[in-house]
């Protein structure tokens, strides 16, 4: 068990390299923080000036109203930012999104959550898909910017073109 303020790891093995001021965590790990959750079979912690994590493998990742399954990620953990890569979907009560890479950080607004996506991303809503290579949402605005190959599909209606902004 390692703890840092309010956040604590659980891990079956640690390894501490103090002239790196890293930890790797090894076997079933799991780090709690407030209303964060992360689960991964690997893990490696800097305490640095600014801590961070590396999670690999089997990442299932929860925070606030948000699930985040991936194959790695890099978690701020002062700043609540991250950067989900591989196999990324990221579930909320009201869509569902699929994307390569997943750049996120907490903010004040609607949905807490600011992100931008890279190498192509869907998102499924009740009834809309949201399709596009790289999708920008700034929760201050509420606004979602599509570009390359966007399309939005909806029952009886759609729109395509290589910019899109939703409000």
């Amino acid at each position: 068990v390692l703890q840092r303020g309010s956040m604590t790891l659980y891990t079956d093995k640690a390894i501490h390299y103090l002239d790196r001021q890293e930890y790797q965590l090894l076997g079933t790990v799991k780090l709690v923080d407030e209303t964060d959750t992360l689960l991964s079979k690997t893990m490696f912690f800097y305490n640095d000036s600014i801590s961070y994590l590396k999670a690999l493998e089997d990442i299932f990742f929860t925070r606030k109203n948000q699930i985040i399954t991936c194959d790695s990620l890099l978690f701020w953990t002062e700043q609540d930012s991250g950067l989900a890569m591989g196999s990324v979907i990221m579930k909320t009560d009201r869509d569902t999104m699929r994307t390569a890479a997943f750049n996120f950080w907490e903010t004040e607004g609607y949905r807490g959550t600011s992100f931008i996506t890279s190498g192509g991303t869907e998102i499924t809503e009740s009834d809309r898909i949201i399709l596009a290579d790289e999708i920008t949402y700034d929760d201050e605005t509420q606004i979602m910017s599509l570009t390359d190959d966007s399309r939005i599909n909806e029952p009886g209606k759609g729109l395509r073109g290589d910019r899109i902004s939703i409000q």
